[in-house]
C-alpha cells in the first residue's frame, strides 16, 4: 500500500487514542477521516465492498504479503531476490519478509518485517493474527488484524528486531471478510495510523496525506481484485 505509513485498522483497536474526527475526505472510493488530540494525530481510512469469491479465495488474496511490492525499488531489496516481479504494486513498499523461528507462537499468528521507500528508507515489524469465528447470522467470518510492532514488542517475537523508523507511532488495519454465500463475500476493511510527527501532525499537511492513504487503500483494494477475480467482475462497491 501506499504509505509513509504502510497499512492497518480498527473496529475496535486496544488502546487507540480517542479523537473525534473532524476534517473527512472521500478519495478513490475511499472514506478518510483525521483528527488531532493535543500531542497526537491520527489518520483512519475505511471501505466495505462485496465480491464475487469465495471467503479462502479473498482471504488469500490478502495474506499473499511478498506478492505486493515495487519493481521500481528492486535495487534497494535486502530480503528477497532483486529478480522477484511485483504481482500487485505496492508503491512505497520494497519488499516483506515473513519472520521465522519466532520466540513464541499462537495460531495463525506470524511477523511480517516491512521494508520500505519513500524519499527515505523506513522499516518495520508488524504482528499478524487471523481468527475465524460464526457471526449472528451464523455466517462464517475471518479476522485479519496487522499490528505495527515496537521494537519492545517485537523482542517478544522475534530475537533480533529490525530498528523501527516510521514516521508513525502506532499502525493498525483490519479486514473483517463475511461469507454471503459460496461465491460472495463481504469486505469491511479499515486502516488507523497515529502520530506525534511534527510535519504530519499539523493540519496543513492532512491533504497531502489523504490523498496518499486513499490511494494507497485503493491500492490495496485492486489487489484483492486482481487476485480474487482474474476473470471476473466486482458484484457491488461501496
Amino acid at each position: 500500500m501506499k504509505t509513509w505509513f504502510s497499512f492497518f485498522i480498527v473496529f475496535s483497536v486496544a488502546h487507540a487514542t480517542e479523537v473525534k474526527f473532524d476534517k473527512h475526505d472521500k478519495l478513490h472510493g475511499v472514506t478518510v477521516e483525521s483528527g488531532k488530540t493535543e500531542k497526537t494525530r491520527v489518520y483512519r481510512g475505511y471501505f466495505e465492498r462485496k465480491v464475487e469469491a469465495n471467503l479462502e479465495t479473498v482471504k488469500a488474496s490478502i495474506t499473499n504479503f511478498a506478492e505486493k511490492c515495487n519493481d521500481a525499488y528492486k535495487s534497494r531489496r535486502e530480503w528477497i531476490s532483486k529478480d522477484q516481479h511485483c504481482m500487485f504494486k505496492n508503491e512505497n513498499l520494497v519488499e516483506t519478509r515473513e519472520e521465522k523461528n519466532l520466540l513464541k507462537t499462537a495460531p495463525q499468528t506470524y511477523v511480517l518485517s516491512r521494508h520500505g521507500y519513500n524519499r527515505g528508507t523506513f522499516q518495520y515489524q508488524e504482528l499478524v493474527q487471523e481468527t475465524v469465528r460464526k457471526d449472528e447470522s451464523n455466517r462464517n467470518v475471518v479476522e485479519i488484524r496487522q499490528v505495527m510492532l515496537s521494537e519492545k514488542e517485537a523482542k517478544d517475537w522475534v530475537k533480533d528486531p529490525i530498528k523501527n523508523n516510521s514516521v508513525f507511532d502506532r499502525m493498525t488495519g483490519v479486514f473483517v471478510l463475511t461469507e454471503l454465500s459460496n461465491n460472495e463475500t463481504e469486505i469491511k476493511y479499515e486502516y488507523r495510523a497515529e502520530t506525534t510527527h511534527w510535519l504530519l501532525n499539523k493540519e496543513v499537511t492532512v491533504p497531502q496525506v489523504f490523498a496518499s492513504m486513499g490511494k494507497g487503500i485503493q491500492d490495496l483494494w485492486v489487489s484483492i481484485e486482481g487476485k480474487s477475480l482474474p476473470q471476473r467482475n466486482v458484484a457491488t462497491q461501496n
